[in-house]
């Protein structure tokens, strides 16, 4: 079977699904030199259903299973309709994992990504204690941890051109422009953020990009968080009369590595009383 042409439209999503299942000849003969069966963990994602199928389609003589909590209506009557076999299990659970069919091959897909603020304890869990324990289970198997596919493909750093005009906010944007993202510069402007230079470690409207936004939010957002708010609790433990600087230290980005950890140390003695002056190298980027 060899990999179909895209067409120029799909009439349906079930044409889509179907063009996305279609193996190639290459995977046909992958998993025919791959011995033993498949079990798909976390199948009721965004990409399960549609990895197990292609799977079954490629290798049809296999027994290809998917366990998931099936939250999502008609997922689990869709792959049993493909021939993949659905089983209903909590991965967090370790008496259900251990009750699993035994596989020769694993392609571990459970994890937290979306909606993971507000919930470190999940999703620690699921990204964390999850991953461990289907390591001990199955241990004896071929284990392939599937992470976040980027359907985005690489492109030439050279390539930001934009194809054709355009109007992004107010600004128009004309065919063979050069266009380039930044979002450092968005977490600075001034018509969202009130101050944008200063750091505000109370600042009430903050919707910054650090961790990315929607659906490519960062699946570690939560637990930065997290342990920013322990080490800040931990100062504040241990140094309870700490105070606000009387002056601000601002470093400018041409001062190398270097000199700007010197400028900082110089100027935290400077303010302790410990030494009179920030060394020659920082002094003239020091702002009163």
């Amino acid at each position: 079977m060899s990999q179909p042409t895209l067409p120029d439209r799909f009439d349906s999503v079930e044409a889509v699904e179907d063009f996305m299942t279609a193996p190639s000849d290459a995977l046909v003969a992958d998993l025919a030199k791959t011995p033993g069966d498949i079990i798909v963990l976390g199948v009721g994602g965004k990409m399960g259903p549609t990895l197990a199928r292609l799977a079954k389609r490629a290798a049809p003589s296999k027994r290809v299973m998917g366990v998931a909590r099936f939250s999502e209506p008609g997922v689990r009557e869709a792959l049993a309709g493909a021939g993949v076999e659905p089983i209903s299990a909590d991965l967090l659970d370790r008496a259900a994992l251990e009750k699993l069919p035994t596989a020769a091959n694993v392609i571990f897909m459970a994890g937290r990504k979306f909606g993971a603020t507000g919930n470190v304890p999940l999703t620690w869990a699921m990204n964390v204690q999850v991953p461990a324990m289907v390591a001990e289970v199955f241990k004896a198997s071929r284990i392939v941890a599937f992470s976040t596919g980027c359907v985005y493909p690489f492109v030439p750093v050279g390539s930001g051109w934009a194809s054709e005009d355009v109007l992004v906010g107010h600004r128009d944007i004309h065919e063979g422009e050069r266009v380039q993202v930044c979002l450092a510069a968005a977490n600075r402007d001034p018509a969202v953020f009130e101050q944008p230079d200063d750091f505000v470690m109370d600042r009430a409207h903050n919707r910054h990009l650090a961790f990315g936004a929607g659906i490519h939010r960062c699946i570690g957002a939560g637990m930065a968080r997290m342990q920013l708010r322990v080490v800040l609790e931990e100062i504040l433990r241990r140094v309870p009369d700490i105070s606000r600087m009387k002056s601000i230290l601002r470093v400018k980005p041409e001062v190398s590595l270097e000199d700007g950890l010197k400028a900082t140390i110089d100027w935290f003695r400077q303010e302790s009383g410990s030494r009179p002056a920030l060394t020659s190298a920082a002094q003239e980027h020091r702002t009163p």
